[in-house]
């Protein structure tokens, strides 16, 4: 796992080209952070809580840690 301090407003990018996913700190609050995601279309974001809520293809499906 990396980690990795970030002021707001500051962003993280994973990938690159059409296919990069930017996430930005866009607030913290009384010890929480707010985050913003940006993604293509095709990518699915989900907050891990609601993942087996979510009917997902075999293939996106994650092995139990």
């Amino acid at each position: 796992m990396l980690l990795l301090t970030r002021k707001v407003g500051e962003r993280i990018v994973i990938g690159s080209g059409p296919r990069k996913i930017v996430i930005t700190l866009t607030a913290v609050d009384r010890g929480r952070g707010t985050i913003g995601i940006t993604a293509p279309r095709d990518v699915a974001v989900f907050r891990e809580e609601l993942v087996p809520q979510i009917e997902l293809p075999p293939d996106d499906k994650e092995p139990p840690p």
